[in-house]
């Protein structure tokens, strides 16, 4: 997400030939309005933007609970700033211009990391379910078998 259009667009076309889908947005408002947080993936954020600015963005995706890495891309960036968004949780902070494989590097490895991460929470979601479709008793004996104790 970066308010310069040559810089969004530059990004979409280097993800665009490395296979990988991406969306750009001009503001931390339409992204808000737009994207969908639920698909696995990564944001790339500017510090400066329109109206919300990338800090402000990043506090907001996480008090919605987003689990999606962020890559901070900006050419404003201060070791204050960096330190600061690190602090918050981003996953890496780039000074602009990367270098398109540097940037493709970085964004396949938390994308990678992303996708596992909502496999393994899916995979925890379905046992448990399927632990609560138990009965009382089941539970019971489940316990005990965890614990080392047969099953009789």
């Amino acid at each position: 997400m970066d308010d310069e259009e040559t810089v969004r667009n530059s990004e979409l076309f280097i993800f665009k030939l490395a296979g990988i889908p991406a969306a750009a947005y001009s503001s931390a408002e339409e992204f808000l309005a737009k994207d969908d947080l639920t698909v696995p993936g990564c944001i790339i954020l500017d510090l400066r933007m329109l109206e919300m600015s990338g800090l402000q963005l990043q506090r907001c995706l996480q008090e919605k609970g987003s689990d999606l890495p962020i890559i901070f891309l900006t050419g404003h960036g201060t070791v204050d700033a960096a330190v600061m968004a690190l602090k918050n949780g981003a996953v890496d902070f780039l000074q602009k211009p990367a270098k398109p494989e540097k940037l493709l590097e970085v964004v396949k490895v938390h994308l990678q990391q992303n996708k596992e991460l909502r496999l393994s929470k899916a995979l925890i979601q379905e046992k448990i379910n399927k632990f609560e479709r138990l009965t009382d008793r089941e539970k019971e004996v489940l316990r005990e078998v965890a614990t080392g104790k047969l099953n009789k």
